[in-house]
Formats: structure tokens, sequence, C-alpha cells
């Protein structure tokens, strides 16, 4: 079986293309026959140790140039990794109507599921969501979720058949013992302060700045606790900037104090194992609405730490795994009182973070690559060998 994954790449500093690199590798490791290509945006070189055809841009109408990658790769299946950079207009369908008609089996990874309704005043040719995903239902073979949870029921209620969605939860790397001092080390972090963490790319919806309003009181309970913000600051326009002078304004007290260690810019990958080491616990302060996960997220199981975040879509399957803890773990996402008592109690009770710890490295297991890596076997399988494309 040959198998063509079209994503950006990298050196492209976006998730999704990090993701498609690690089930690629997950993938080969898994099932070292079944032939591997990834049909890649042109920004950057390829890996050395997967196949990759540096073929389109996410700008303009370039599903002609995919189409022509895919009659030069030949695969039997195509699995596209669907994310903002890719549209959510006529593009995809047509695309994969038109390897359709070439024969070829289709998948789509949606690694965000949104339920509104609207559509955008500022792009109107962007499709509504139950259009777009109903047109995927229709022209794809299967449209993989990555959770259940506030992800399968709005698809259904757009007019997605059941048996056209298969659940894939997003792979767990495998767990790296790293000394948590010598993490500090590396990093120039204090050996005796108790750190709340946030790791990744920083925006609106983000909520980064719900911590740092709420951290004033999580230090007045804990004196040493330490917030810890390492990431890039999203650009892309006029509301991203504008959030970067509120969030900068925000941190001023904390920076000056010493109770905010911000960290702005793109993280290695080499460090972000040490960065999690290094955590007493991990914060997801998001305010996001729609149905996704959090490759970060699952970053944190493998290194098994403590976390707190949003009670929102998010983060539902992982709610389900933290029993009465959840109470104190998930506060909403913008109420800063609520912020500042889960984490001062986080911080400070180590019997609560060794809880904490257990679970999420048993949903770090169950997620496990090696995992993963089977279901999308198992789902390649099944739609080639079910009828002909």
């Amino acid at each position: 079986m040959k198998v063509a994954f079209v994503s950006v790449f990298p050196p492209n500093t976006n998730g999704i293309g990090d993701y498609t690199y690690d089930l690629c590798r997950a993938l080969a490791a898994r099932s070292p026959g079944t032939a591997l290509v990834v049909l890649a945006d042109r920004a950057g070189d390829k890996q050395v140790d997967v196949e990759v055809d540096r073929c389109w841009s996410p700008d303009g109408d370039w599903v002609p140039d995919v189409l022509a990658a895919a009659e030069r790769a030949q695969p039997d299946v195509v699995h596209l990794q669907h994310g903002n950079y890719m549209g959510r207009d006529g593009r995809v369908p047509q695309l994969l109507e038109q390897l359709r008609a070439r024969k070829i089996h289709s998948v789509i990874t949606l690694h965000g599921v949104y339920p509104q309704r609207h559509r955008s005043l500022f792009r109107p040719s962007k499709w509504s969501p139950p259009r777009f995903h109903r047109a995927l239902g229709e022209a794809s073979d299967r449209i993989v979720i990555p959770q259940r949870a506030s992800a399968l029921d709005p698809l259904i209620e757009h007019g997605v058949e059941p048996d056209r969605v298969a659940i894939i939860p997003l792979g767990t790397p495998e767990a790296q013992a790293i000394d948590a001092l010598a993490a500090r080390e590396r990093l120039g972090l204090p050996a005796d302060r108790r750190i709340a963490l946030f790791l990744g790319f920083i925006e609106y919806s983000k909520g980064v700045d719900t911590v740092v309003r709420a951290f004033r009181d999580v230090v007045a309970a804990v004196p040493d606790a330490l917030f810890v913000i390492a990431g890039r600051l999203e650009q892309h326009d006029l509301s991203d900037r504008s959030y970067r002078y509120v969030l900068e304004w925000r941190m001023r007290q904390g920076r000056r104090e010493g109770w905010i260690d911000y960290r702005p810019g793109y993280l290695p990958a080499d460090d972000i194992p040490a960065y999690l080491a290094a955590a007493d616990v991990v914060v997801f302060p998001y305010r996001q609405k729609h149905g996704s996960a959090s490759a970060v997220l699952h970053r944190t199981f493998a290194a098994g730490r403590a976390i707190v975040c949003s009670r929102g879509p998010k983060f539902v399957d992982a709610a389900a795994a933290l029993g009465d803890d959840a109470e104190v773990a998930l506060p909403e996402p913008t109420d800063i009182g609520a912020w500042s008592e889960s984490l001062a109690r986080v911080l400070s009770d180590a019997e609560l973070r060794a809880r904490l710890e257990r679970t999420t490295a048993e949903l770090g297991r169950k997620s496990a690559w090696p995992v993963v890596a089977d279901q999308h076997l198992a789902l390649y399988e099944q739609i080639t060998s079910a009828r002909p494309a």
C-alpha cells in the first residue's frame, strides 16, 4: 500500500506539519512495507528520512498542483491534514472529488471542528461549517477527528453520516527520562521555585493573559511560584498585534517583581521536553470553543506532568480521566479567581500533583504513537478493501 499525505511540513513552523512528520515515522516503524510520501508545501527543504514532494503553496488555487503530485505518486490513499492554512472553502471538496474521479481513496483529518453556523464577513469565500463538513463527508472515504467530545456531534449535526467518521487520537511521543533539576539548569530556570508553565503559540484564544492576571494571587498564596511563558507570539493580523500589546502590558508587574519569566520566540523541538520536565504544572487556559486536540497537551502526557486546563471543548476527553480532581484542575476559561485558586492548590499540594501526573501518564500510554499508527493502518486497509474509490 502507498499513502500520500497532503500537509504543511517541517521546517514550516506549524504544529500540523510536525504531527504529519511524527505520524509518518510511526507508520514506517509499524509497517515498513507501507510506502509513504508527503505532498508538502514549498516552504523549506525536505526531511531526509521521509519522502517529500514540495509541490504546492497554501495561497491561491493549490488543487491542480496537489493533483499533479498525486498522479506522480500514484498512491492508494491520499490523506489530507486539514488546518486553517488549507482554507475552509470549495478547494478541499474539489480536491477530494478529483481524487475520487481518479479512483484514489481519500481521508481527511480535521484538526479543528467548528460548530458555528455563521459565514465570515471578512472572508466571504469561506463556507459555513455545516456546508463544508457535509461536502467533506460526501467527497471523502473517511473524516478523521482526534476526539469524540466536541467534534463528532457537530459533524453529525451538519449532515455527516456517523459511519463516515473515524476517531483516532493525536499521538503521544515516547516518554523521555529527563531530570527536572538538570532541565532547569539547562534552561536557566531556578531550582528552588515552583513553576507553572505555558508552552506553545501565543494568541488571544490561548488565554495566557488569564493566568497572568491570576498569578499575583497565586504568588500571595505560594510565594516561590513562578509563571514561565515560552512560545511564539502570533502576528498574523491586527487582532494578534493588539493582543501582544495587551499581554505585554499585563505582564509588566510580574516581570518587574520576578514572578513571570517571559521567553518569546519559536521553541526548538529539542527544548520542549526540557521545559516540560522543568515544570511543576503545565497550564492550558484556552478560550477556544471549537473541537480540536492539542499537541502540547500530548507532549505533557508524555512527560507525565500535572495539568490545569480550561473547562471547555478542547479538554473534555482529558477531563473525563481526572475524576474528582477535575473540580480543581478545570477552572472556567476566564474566571480569574478560579484560576488563582486552582494553581495555588496544585502548586502547594504535592499529593494532588502526583495524582494528576499519574493520570496524564496513563492518558499518554493510551494514545502512544504505535497505537495511533496501528489505528491509521487499519483505517487505510478498511477503506481500500471495502470498495473502489
